[in-house]
């Protein structure tokens, strides 16, 4: 005999209210809140929430603990704390459980992105050995060590770019017009922190002149930062930086960066920040520390994280290095979330629904809850006396689904639930036979 729950021996309908659920989150530091307003529920639920993580995916599963209906509707606001996830989009996905009828409702799914990442560590700035420092050395000659000559270009506005690769300084000179034959004869001498460029043309001279680029490459520099001075600064001075390396590693889902930077203020004190865009990390560093009257070389490390798994590349806004790219591996799947704190709101907009009569006066086949449902719905009918009855599920086309109860039973106010997980979507009909009575309500079974 199926097994049928008594739930009151008189009258009770539930107010039915139109549900108006808001999802809201607010981000502090290292915790996020995730807020679910205006939740309609019994109001005398109590709720325990459930959190996963798989892939992208978060899962919060709200738990109605309570013990005893409470024959009334109410809202609730609920909220969940929890350590921020990863920095990536979510999907956020919530279902709530009904206590009353054992089912689970789908409540929404939206998303949620975390673009911060958390700084765990960083090293504390403390200048590294100055010997060798040009401040003391006075002046010396770098040689030229390669140039190149293009042939004419088309037209093209004049410019000067200087990079560093290794121990050696990269010069790219385009002139909108220069003698076609040139043959220059490159010079380079560094007193303090300035670089003297000169180009001597030691070609045959004739009428031909065009635009063309001109490039030359000087080391080994001493480690440093500098600025070139190139033709008495029609070009500018651009800024140069010699063995600056940034390197990273990652360790579990965790970038662990590192950065030889050169002649930094003395009394640095380094704010980081990182942030996600897409599958770039931007790094930014910020001195905070009062100026110095020296600079100086630095190591600096930083360590940022979690991640989720995936290939990144690093923009390191404060070095002139390329774009660095790094892999976050896999980690464990399908994590539980530890919940910080929870929060749950006194009932407000309360409905009560009180008896009217101790007893049915007539056989009833009520409304069924959820409906439209998935996988499950309570069925409610009332009895006003003793009576053989059958309940029965049929399809639309008006085929036998399922018998869900058939036997005596005495007169009250019943539920019983039917489990259609097995069965696809559709409309389906209950129906409710006693004697030469039959109700007959509809149901739609939404997967």
């Amino acid at each position: 005999m199926k097994r049928l729950i008594l739930l009151f021996a008189m009258i009770f309908v539930v107010s039915l209210h139109a549900q108006d659920d808001r999802i809201e989150f607010d981000f502090h530091g290292d915790s996020l809140t995730i807020w679910h307003y205006q939740t309609w529920q019994n109001c005398g639920a109590k709720y325990v929430m459930d959190l996963q993580i798989e892939g992208s995916t978060i899962y919060i599963m709200e738990n109605d603990t309570s013990s005893d209906w409470a024959y009334c509707m109410c809202y609730f606001d609920l909220a969940v704390t929890i350590k921020t996830p990863p920095a990536s989009q979510y999907s956020l996905i919530i279902h709530t459980t009904n206590k009353f009828i054992g089912d689970t409702t789908f409540v929404i799914d939206t998303t949620l992105s975390i673009n911060q990442v958390q700084l765990i560590s960083f090293s504390d700035p403390e200048c590294v050995n100055m010997s060798g420092d040009l401040f003391d050395q006075g002046g010396m000659e770098i040689p030229l060590c390669d140039h190149y000559e293009s042939g004419c270009q088309p037209l093209f506005i004049s410019t000067l770019n200087a990079s560093s690769y290794n121990e050696n300084m990269h010069l790219i000179w385009h002139i909108d017009s220069i003698n076609c034959n040139i043959k220059p004869d490159w010079q380079g001498f560094l007193e303090n922190d300035t670089f003297q460029v000169t180009v001597t043309d030691t070609g045959l001279q004739n009428s031909c002149s065009c635009p063309q680029y001109l490039t030359a490459a000087f080391g080994p520099f001493p480690s440093g930062k500098y600025t070139l001075h190139f033709k008495d600064g029609e070009y500018g001075y651009p800024i140069f930086i010699v063995n600056e390396k940034v390197t990273v590693e990652t360790d579990q889902n965790e970038l662990i960066l590192t950065w030889n930077a050169t002649d930094l203020n003395c009394c640095l004190e380094p704010l980081w920040q990182g942030w996600l865009s897409n599958d770039t990390f931007h790094v930014a560093i910020t001195d905070t520390g009062a100026p110095c009257d020296c600079l100086c070389p630095f190591e600096l490390s930083a360590r940022f994280g979690p991640f989720q798994p995936g290939t990144y590349i690093l923009d390191f806004i404060n070095s002139q290095q390329e774009q660095i790219e790094f892999t976050i591996g896999k980690t464990r799947k399908g994590q539980t979330l530890a919940t910080a704190s929870s929060y749950q709101s006194n009932c407000y907009y309360l409905i009560s629904n009180e008896p009217e009569t101790p007893l049915p006066a007539e056989y009833t086949l009520l409304r069924s809850y959820p409906n439209p449902f998935n996988p499950v719905t309570a069925i409610e009918f009332c009895l006003p006396r003793q009576s053989d009855i059958r309940i029965d599920i049929y399809n639309i086309n008006g085929a036998f689904v399922e018998n869900l109860y058939n036997g005596n039973i005495d007169a009250g106010i019943y539920t019983i639930k039917w489990n259609a997980s097995r069965y696809p979507s559709g409309i389906y009909f209950v129906k409710l036979n006693s004697g030469n009575l039959q109700l007959t309500n509809k149901l739609l079974l939404l997967k």
